[in-house]
């Protein structure tokens, strides 16, 4: 498999021993939310975060990844959901129209 520009690998996952295992995924992004719980666990602590990628699986068309990984709560969430580009962009206006309401702009 040929790697796209933005895969973290660029190996085209000769590793791998499945074509399915065999995806590109960019670095991951990801945010720590403040206002969510932090679980501590001995020297370990644990937050809430929301990752994003881009990311194409074996005979998929790229998309981009968001990741929300909760593992501050009990019990902690750790999923994702593929976007289209049109999906990702639309939610990104979403967030800075909400951010820009709460600031007062």
């Amino acid at each position: 498999m040929r790697c796209v520009s933005w895969c973290s690998e660029g190996t085209g996952h000769v590793d791998e021993n499945s074509r399915v295992d065999q995806w590109c995924e960019s670095e991951i992004s990801s945010v720590p939310l403040e206002l969510e719980d932090v679980r501590l666990e001995g020297e370990y602590f644990y937050t809430t975060e929301i990752g994003v990628s881009a990311r194409r699986g074996w005979r998929q068309n790229p998309c981009v990844t968001l990741r929300v990984d909760a593992e501050g709560r009990h019990p902690g969430i750790d999923t994702s959901f593929d976007l289209t580009v049109d999906e990702a962009r639309e939610i990104a206006e979403l967030l800075i129209f909400h951010a820009d309401l709460v600031e007062g702009k």
